[in-house]
This record gives C-alpha cells, structure tokens and sequence, in this order.
C-alpha cells in the first residue's frame, strides 16, 4: 500500500508539471502520439478525443471513445469510454466506463464503471461500479459497488457494496459485506467475514470471525458447571446475533478415569425472550479439545483426537443488568482416539450412561453422544 500511494503521488505530481491550463475545449476524432508533446495535436492538451493511441505517453483534456497507450495517459477532463495503458492512467476529470492498467488508475474526480489495474486503484471523490487491484483499492470519497485487492480496500466514505481483501476499512458507515483477514468499519449495518473484525456501531449487522471487537458489543464470562466439566470458565466477545466463545475447563479424577483440561472454541447467539430482556435464551456450538493431566501416552495425547462437542441452549435469567443465573441442557458428542491408566478402551471421561444416546467402541476409537446439562453464573460487561 505505501508502494501505491507513492505511485499516486508521482503520478499527481505529473499532473501539475504537464497539463497546463488552456482556454477552451477542441474536440476531435482521433489523435496519435509518440511520446508528449509529439504528437498530432502538438503541445495543446485541450484537445478531446473520440480514439486516443499513444506509443508511450500522452496528455489530452478528455477522452470520448476510447484510449491506449503503451506506457500511461493523462487527462485533465473527463473520460466516457475506455482507457488502456501498460503502466498508467490518469484523469483529473470524472471517469465514466473502464480503466485498464499494467500498474496504476488514478481518477481525480469520481469513477462510474470498472478500474482494474495489476497495482491499484485510486478514486478522490465517489466510486461506483468495480475495482480490482492486486494490491490496493483507494477511494476518498464513497464506494457503491465492489471492491476487490490482494492487500488491501481503503473508503474514506460510505460503503453500500462488497469490500474484498486482505484488509477492508471503511471510515464511515459499511452497508454490505466485507470479507478479508482483517475488517475495519466505523458503523456497521450488514455483514464482516473474517480473523480480526473491528466496528464502531452495529446497526443491522453481524460481525462473524475469531475475534470480533465492537465498541458497544456483547462482552461475557460465564462459568458453569456439568456432568463432564466440573469448572469451565468462557469468554465470550461479538454481539448478541453472533459472539464467538473461547472456553476452558476442569475434569477432576473423582468424576473421571482421569484429570482432564480442556480448551474449546465456538460460536453463539443470545436471543431475547422478553420485552425487558430480563429472560434471554442462548445458543453455544463449541468444540473442546480434552488433554488428560496423568495416566495417558504422552504421544497420544499430542497427536491424537479426544474432543467434545457440545450444542448448549442454555436460559439467562437477568439478577440486574450484568448478572445472569444459566442453566439448561446439552447434547454433546464425544470422539476419542486416547486411553488413559491402560484402559482396555479408549477415551479419558467417564460419560453418564444415564442419559447416554450412543456408545460405541472400537479397536481405534470411542464415540458416544448423550445429553449433559449447564448451571452458571454469566456477567456481562
């Protein structure tokens, strides 16, 4: 990116040096340039052209029709057709229709229709229509439409559309989707897919990736208790459409073959069943990686599956604004493929054979699915 925004710069900086200001607008139908200012229109660059070839460089005023140069063109009106250049274009104008480049589009003005480029692109005012660029979108005004970039998406304005990248932001209001590793928005009403999403406001919309960071989000820790975990502790962070969880928990020998720790992720929504929002009801799917503390091979536990997963519907009963007493049932499903104190069968939790669904055991391997139950205490920040 600090690559494409000195390409932008010099690029700019061309603009001030090369297109003088000229009295009045001469249209014509074709020109040809070897390099500025030989050309068939001379030195003028008052002149707009319906078909535009430039060997290496040019500069006109305008383009009605379209335009290619080997190296780049530079334009100080507007553009209502297409520009095709090895390395560059350039317009102080609007641009209405295509702009292909080897490296960079640069639009002073605002771009309706498609820029692609093999660097980046790059917008002042409002973008509406589709950018493509294998290393950056710049757009200082508004974008409408779609925006793609191997690194990175950058609106200073409002977003209404798709930001797709390594790293999306929009400074102000992001009405659609981005998705990328990294999602930035000051005001979200629609969706962010990715690793890291951050927003200001959550209108309408559901951050959804590991960790999601919103300024007036659902904040949690919750500790419960079950049939399997004795003490688990989770965090939860998001929203209340959608909060991811990470959890850890304890399984004490006397209520297992043996001592257990467990570290689990997942996701959740926390759905209100009252008007007072005093009765709430949530949904956790979580995965829990079991790690025995004695009484197992070391080599089986590192390389080996012992998990649970769970399905909690839990209800939320609000003590005041930031307590909640939890509790409800689970159905949880069991994969192990670890013995622990040279067990005949594998698996390291004793499982509760009253309210056991299945059970299977096998020369590799032991499942089993059963409904299990959470009690806790939940405080919201």
């Amino acid at each position: 990116m600090k690559k494409l925004l000195l390409s932008i710069i010099a690029v700019l900086g061309i603009y001030n040096i090369t297109l003088a200001q000229e009295e009045g607008v001469v249209k014509k139908k074709a020109s040809v340039a070897f390099v500025y200012p030989i050309s068939s229109n001379g030195a003028a660059t008052n002149v707009e052209n319906n078909a535009s070839f430039n060997l290496l460089f040019g500069a006109n005023a305008g383009v009605n029709g379209a335009e290619l140069s080997g190296i780049g063109a530079l334009n100080k009106g507007d553009i209502k057709g297409g520009q095709f250049a090895g390395v560059f274009n350039a317009t102080k104008g609007d641009v209405k229709g295509g702009q292909f480049a080897g490296v960079l589009n640069a639009t002073h003005g605002n771009t309706e229709g498609v820029q692609i480029a093999g660097v980046g692109n790059t917008t002042k005012n409002n973008v509406t229509g589709v950018q493509f660029g294998a290393v950056g979108n710049i757009t200082l005004g508004d974008q409408k439409g779609v925006a793609i970039a191997g690194a990175s998406n950058y609106v200073k304005g409002n977003v209404n559309g798709v930001q797709g990248g390594t790293v999306n932001i929009g400074l102000e209001k992001v009405n659609g989707a981005q998705v990328g590793v990294i999602n930035i928005a000051d005001t979200l009403s629609g969706v962010q897919f990715g690793v890291i999403n951050f927003s200001n406001n959550v209108e309408r919309g559901t951050p959804i990736g590991i960790i999601n960071v919103v300024k007036n989000g659902y904040y949690a820790i919750e500790v419960t208790s079950g049939e399997i975990n004795v003490a688990g502790v989770s965090y939860k962070m998001g929203t209340t459409d959608f909060y991811t969880i990470f959890k850890y928990g304890y399984t004490p020998d006397y209520v297992s073959t043996t001592t257990n720790h467990n570290f689990g992720f997942g996701f959740g929504t926390l759905r209100n069943l009252s008007r007072n929002g005093r009765h709430q009801l949530a949904i956790d799917i979580t995965s829990n990686h079991f790690i025995p503390y004695q009484g197992a091979d070391k080599n089986e536990t590192n390389n080996n599956i012992n998990m649970v997963g769970k399905l909690d519907v839990n209800y939320h009963f609000k003590v005041n604004k930031n307590i909640s007493v939890v509790g409800g049932p689970s159905l949880n499903g069991y994969y192990s493929e670890v013995k622990a104190n040279d067990a005949s069968n594998f698996g390291t939790l004793t499982l509760p054979s009253e309210t056991m669904i299945h059970q299977e055991f096998n020369a590799t391997n032991t499942q089993a699915v059963w409904v299990g139950f959470n009690l806790g205490i939940n405080y919201t920040f």
